[in-house]
């Protein structure tokens, strides 16, 4: 279920970027507040969806050098991580991996 809501975050994330900022908030926040969620009842793997979906939220306001989006996102991205810091380990140890990931590959 994560997964198709997240899918059509990133649609339309991709259409509102540059046109419509409170859109991309909006849609950041609720990646979060998923994010938040997966974490409390420890589904790892729809929590890596989340952090995947931030990665590309982050990727594409780049590429449309769009700096205020990816300060929003990376802002929500902060928080998420702040909130999972102090309750579960191996999220934070799957977040960190997923950035190595990300800035490997050039985001």
């Amino acid at each position: 279920l994560e997964w198709k809501v997240l899918r059509q975050f990133q649609r339309m994330y991709g259409e509102s970027l540059e046109i419509m900022r409170d859109v991309t908030y909006v849609l950041a926040v609720n990646t979060r507040r998923i994010a938040e969620a997966c974490a409390a009842r420890h589904d790892y793997h729809a929590f890596e969806y989340c952090v995947r979906f931030f990665n590309t939220f982050i990727r594409q306001g780049i590429a449309k050098r769009d700096t205020v989006t990816v300060h929003n996102v990376l802002h929500q991205y902060r928080q998420l991580c702040a909130s999972v810091l102090s309750n579960d380990e191996e999220l934070v140890k799957l977040i960190a991996q997923r950035k190595r990931k990300a800035v490997n590959e050039g985001v």
